[in-house]
């Protein structure tokens, strides 16, 4: 296996890409960041796999090539004026994670927890249950977990 099993959070974060109306000084990316930092190197593997379908990050900048980490709005969220009902959105395919504007990084913790340890469909980007989760936002009483 390429990459290194020690997934460098710097690293990623100097090959990330923010699309549309997302920029690195906002602040969910900031708290993202943070959260991705506080992940054990089990956690980040599982990040990662949720993302990229891949356990391993390149084992270094140039290694990844064109390769880009993407980083988008998450249109349901935006629409919705309601962030911490929805949950973080992987597109495998193109290395790009649509990241609700949660209200605190604790809420963002556990949903991006939440998400890579409970998706276990990789590439299903065009499955009927994949356009469901586009819309899913998650009930009020999950909030109080």
């Amino acid at each position: 296996m390429a990459g290194s099993p020690n997934i460098d959070v710097n690293l990623l974060r100097e090959k990330t890409d923010y699309k549309g109306r997302v920029s690195a000084h906002d602040r969910h990316v900031r708290d993202f960041w943070a959260v991705l930092e506080s992940f054990s190197q089990s956690e980040r593997q599982q990040f990662l796999k949720f993302v990229w379908g891949r356990s391993r990050l390149p084992s270094s900048a140039t290694a990844f090539g064109r390769d880009l980490f993407k980083i988008s709005e998450h249109a349901g969220a935006l629409s919705s004026g309601k962030p911490d009902r929805y949950l973080p959105l992987a597109h495998t395919c193109f290395f790009e994670l649509d990241l609700p504007r949660y209200s605190n990084r604790s809420i963002m913790r556990h949903k991006l927890l939440y998400a890579i340890q409970n998706c276990s469909t990789v590439d299903a980007d065009a499955t009927h249950e994949s356009r469901s989760n586009m819309s899913m936002a998650t009930s009020s009483n999950e909030l109080d977990t």
